[in-house]
């Protein structure tokens, strides 16, 4: 995966070693869990950017291993539609910061 900046401004390559032995691979792997999400208006793009890009890589592998599963595939339509809800949340709860930002800014002049 293609590294990207953390909350803190390291780079933060997400990698299957991540994620320990034995948990599955669609849990937010340990380097990502131990960052909580920033607090609302501070959100960095960085950190929603590497969780989106593992969210959609585990659906993907989940769809490649399992899709021959007839139970399994509606567990994955399941999935994709609570991801894009989380989706849909984060990026409100991101132009909720924005606005609080900006009004925040004009407040100050």
């Amino acid at each position: 995966a293609t590294p990207l900046a953390a909350p803190g401004g390291a780079a933060a390559p997400l990698r299957e070693a991540d994620v320990p032995p034995g948990k599955p691979s669609w849990k937010v792997p340990d380097t990502l869990a131990k960052h909580s999400e920033p607090p609302l208006g501070t959100c960095t793009p960085s950190y929603q950017e590497l969780l989106c890009r593992h969210l959609e890589r585990s659906v993907a592998e989940l769809r490649a291993e399992y899709s021959h599963r007839p139970a399994t595939t509606q567990r994955l339509s399941n999935l994709k539609a609570q991801l894009g809800a989380d989706l849909a949340s984060m990026e409100e709860r991101r132009r909720l910061a924005a606005d609080t930002f900006r009004h925040t800014q004009q407040a100050a002049v």
